[in-house]
């Protein structure tokens, strides 16, 4: 539930701890799984958040996904959008990467970049004003979290990460198509 332990000490646990996030989802009666791709345990960065994704949150049938991912988690999410993208497309309403590492989401038989970039943007460390529309990554939008500090990109995004959600359906009973 830390995104940052150095945030946490300079800007305190509303920037730094994943517990705003928790707020704001709860506000829209979500339910919340937060994963760890950095966990110390897994022979791989991607492994363990795979393992989750694929025994808990596929077999629970969610209706509707939101993806918040920082850093390293954003390469954990392109990496399960690439390996489940006819569920993706069904379930993944929009995702939200703050500094995320991106790999290329590919898919064969589906057009799940073009998708990808439809349904994700990544807020990243630049100089620009803040939510200002930056060249396209390798499978998101790019947006300017304006801050080179990379643990406060989720902090600095906030507000427009759950816009973006909300223009996806968040507050809503469907999403739009």
């Amino acid at each position: 539930g830390l995104w940052s332990v150095g945030v946490c000490a300079y800007r305190g646990l509303k920037a730094g701890s994943v517990l705003p996030c928790i707020e704001e989802a709860r506000k829209r009666d979500m339910e919340v799984i937060i994963f760890n791709p950095n966990h110390p345990n897994a022979s791989s960065n991607f492994k363990h958040s795979e393992d989750v994704f694929n025994e808990l949150v596929i077999p629970s049938n969610p209706k509707r996904v939101w993806i918040i991912a920082h850093s390293m988690g954003g390469d954990s999410t392109c990496d399960i959008i690439s390996h489940n993208p006819e569920w993706c497309i069904q379930h993944v309403s929009a995702f939200a990467l703050t500094d995320g590492c991106e790999g290329l989401i590919h898919s064969i038989g589906f057009k799940i970049n073009k998708w990808s970039h439809i349904k994700g943007i990544n807020w990243i460390q630049s100089d620009e004003k803040l939510n200002e529309p930056l060249e396209d990554g390798f499978s998101t939008k790019h947006r300017s979290a304006e801050t080179n500090d990379h643990p406060l990109t989720t902090f600095k995004a906030f507000p427009f990460i759950w816009i973006f959600f909300d223009e996806n359906g968040a507050n809503a009973d469907e999403s739009p198509p």
